[in-house]
Formats: C-alpha cells, sequence, structure tokens
C-alpha cells in the first residue's frame, strides 16, 4: 500500500511537472533518461550472510551479482542542482558458503545458499554539480522498494557420506544452530512469506558525465544502497537482513528542449 501511494505520487508530481512546464518559461523537467547497470550485494544483519566464524561453524560470504534497469527523469534544475527521480527494475540477494559440524564427530555439512531477490523501486536524489566543466556529480537521497519474487538455490554437501543434494525453489530457509553448531531446525518460508514486502533505505551516488551535444549524452555513475528496513519476516530464529548494494550505471539522458 506504502509503495503504490509513493508511486502515484510521483506520476502526479511529474505529470504536473509536465503541465506546469507550459506554463513557465524555465522547464520544470530538465531531462529524461533511460539506464542499465549491474551490481554486487553485500546484505549484513546476522551471521548466515556475513563472513563468521567461531569454534564450531565458519560462514563465507560469496560474491552475489545482481543488475537494475529503469528510466527516469531530472526535475526542478538550477545551475549546479537538480533533483533525480529513477523507476527500476532490480535483481539483489545473498550468496554464501555455511560449514557446521555433523555426525560422526570430525564430519562436516557443507551448505551453499544462493537467494536472488527481485524489486521494483522508485527512488529521489538531489544532485550536486561539480568539477572544472561541472561534469561530476554527487547525490544523495532515499529509496522505497516492493518485493515482488524470491527464488533460491541450495547444495548441501555431507563430508562423511560423500553424498550432496541441491534444489531450486521460491521461498526462504532459516537455519537454527545447536550449542555445538550443528543445524539443529530449519524452517521453511514459501513465496513472499519470510521476507518484507517493502525496502526502503538510502543512497549515495557519484557520477561523470559524457556530453556528445547540449541535448545528449552519457553518464557513469557509481551508486550505494543501504537498506533501513529489516527483511526477514516471520522468522522464527530472530534474525535480521538489510539490504546493501553497490552498483555501477551507464545512463543515456535526453534533453526534451534547449534550456
Amino acid at each position: 500500500m506504502i509503495f503504490k501511494k509513493t508511486l502515484t505520487f510521483f506520476f502526479i508530481l511529474l505529470i504536473g511537472a509536465a503541465f506546469a512546464q507550459q506554463l513557465v518559461k524555465k522547464p520544470f523537467i530538465n531531462s529524461l533518461e533511460v539506464f542499465a547497470g549491474t551490481g554486487l550485494s553485500f546484505n549484513y544483519g546476522n551471521k548466515f550472510i556475513e563472513n563468521y566464524e567461531d569454534e564450531n561453524i565458519s560462514n563465507e560470504r560469496l560474491t552475489k551479482v545482481g543488475y537494475l534497469v529503469g528510466f527516469g527523469a531530472i526535475i526542478y534544475p538550477k545551475k549546479l542542482f537538480e533533483i533525480q527521480i529513477r523507476f527500476q527494475h532490480e535483481q539483489k540477494g545473498t550468496k554464501n558458503k555455511l560449514i557446521s559440524p555433523t555426525l560422526p564427530d570430525g564430519n562436516k555439512l557443507i551448505t551453499y545458499s544462493d537467494y536472488k531477490i527481485t524489486y521494483n523501486t522508485v527512488s529521489i536524489s538531489p544532485r550536486f554539480w561539480f568539477g572544472k566543466n561541472n561534469n561530476i556529480c554527487i547525490g544523495l537521497g532515499a529509496y522505497l522498494s516492493k518485493t515482488k519474487v524470491v527464488e533460491g538455490y541450495s547444495k548441501v554437501f555431507d563430508t562423511y557420506t560423500g553424498h550432496s543434494s541441491e534444489g531450486y525453489f521460491n521461498g526462504r530457509y532459516f537455519f537454527d544452530l545447536a550449542d555445538n553448531g550443528s543445524i539443529q531446525s530449519l524452517t521453511w518460508m514459501p513465496g513472499l512469506t519470510g521476507i518484507s514486502k517493502d525496502d526502503f533505505g538510502l543512497l549515495l551516488s557519484v557520477g561523470y558525465r559524457f556530453s556528445f551535444n547540449q541535448r545528449h549524452g552519457l553518464i557513469i555513475q557509481v551508486q550505494d544502497m543501504v537498506g533501513l528496513n529489516n527483511l526477514n519476516r516471520n522468522n522464527p530464529y530472530d534474525l535480521k537482513e538489510f539490504n546493501h548494494s553497490l552498483s555501477f550505471i551507464l545512463s543515456y539522458f535526453i534533453i526534451p528542449s534547449k534550456i
């Protein structure tokens, strides 16, 4: 509900801006953009997704690659200041390797987990330009995401038997460990029942602009997004998880009319 209201607000804002642009000399919408990029996820909050080690278990965070695509608009342009609004479809997640003890003593259970979480996201970010030719920008803003799909993959290998099992699924598994580090219980949450329906947080971006002419160009951007909402829902073991992603984005922009 919050996401739908926010999305509606931004669309009304853009429609109103387009109308206002016809009434004033200086355009309210400066430029439009389409963009795409790839990113790395660094979710944090519990020992099953972070790098962690004690006398019983070890968990290794593995490289998790995601993506994003979308479109946006630059509004309220001033000389060196503007506001960037973006709508994007993106995929984040976690990937890790957990080593825990199993029987007989001295043997290990190696569990690989890989989660792909897909979101629709809207963000707003004031942006400032500086540098010799005003081609460098920095932005600080906020985002709101709607969770769409959770896809998982798991592979378990037992060093004692030499056997392994693996599978793909839609949903999430949560672990609970005994005092000796062995997995004592496992809870399955299908679909979106184990994850928050919404996420929100802050974003920081730095970019460099390459202008082809007065109306067209490219922007190369690095964007850091840090979630402030606990993603885990209906978690019986009180585990917390927060989004954190670092994205590398290529944006093509066009200025509809000369300012």
